[in-house]
């Protein structure tokens, strides 16, 4: 299992790149997982967690200007250009919905698991942890507007069941990572890294091919 996990955790790019292929590939697999993907979120969330130093955590919440600007940049900025671009370029008349689609990606915030991806690529993973929660949060506030103003629809999102969502989800992520932490210690965590990527490749597939269902 240690090997495997090692294994995963080296080649952890290309294990995602083939999850959301088969996702597409295979859409019959992609629905019989979409039930698991709240648990996928969970397990992603909190193997991100697990890895971080969580003093940086704390380092980053006590710098609001930072995380505030690129919380706004995320999930204001980015859907307002990428809407600008597509009617400049003549994207909606060319794709129509698909078109709208991108701009709700745009208006998206950033998947939790982008902490993991940026452990992998050697980045600051636990900035990406606190924009990350940040974004999500932010997310019931920002995101219907945008999609009414420049889109012209109406998500009529929940924001009582939607913010109970998000804090099982993130709530259950740290608590599960704490736990992990305090009872292996942090010299354990280091000197079994790979096998934690490997873990964390495992739960993104999980993730890649649950969210493909109904893509293709």
């Amino acid at each position: 299992m240690d090997r495997s996990l090692k294994f995963l955790g080296r080649h952890a790019r290309w294990v995602l790149f083939g999850g959301v292929l088969s996702g597409i590939a295979v859409p019959e697999l992609a629905a019989a997982l979409r039930p698991f993907l709240g648990l996928a979120v969970v397990l992603v969330l909190g193997t991100a967690l697990v890895r971080v130093d969580w003093g940086h955590l704390g380092r980053y919440a006590r710098r609001p200007v930072l995380v505030g600007g690129l919380s706004l940049w995320f999930m204001i900025v980015c859907p307002v250009v990428v809407w600008l671009l597509a009617q400049a370029s003549g994207l909606f008349d060319a794709l129509g919905p698909l078109a709208a689609a991108i701009v709700l990606m745009a208006a998206a915030p950033p998947i939790l698991g982008a902490a993991g991806l940026a452990a992998l690529l050697g980045l600051d993973a636990a900035l990406a942890i606190v924009v990350g929660v940040v974004s999500t949060l932010l997310t019931p506030f920002t995101l219907p507007p945008l999609a009414l103003g420049l889109l012209d629809l109406d998500l009529n999102i929940g924001l009582g069941a939607f913010m109970a969502r998000l804090g099982i989800i993130i709530g259950a992520g740290f608590i599960g990572a704490g736990l992990i932490r305090r009872a292996v210690g942090a010299p354990w965590l280091d000197a079994h890294s790979r096998e934690i990527d490997g873990v964390f490749a495992l739960a993104m597939i999980l993730f890649a091919i649950a969210i493909m269902d109904g893509v293709s």
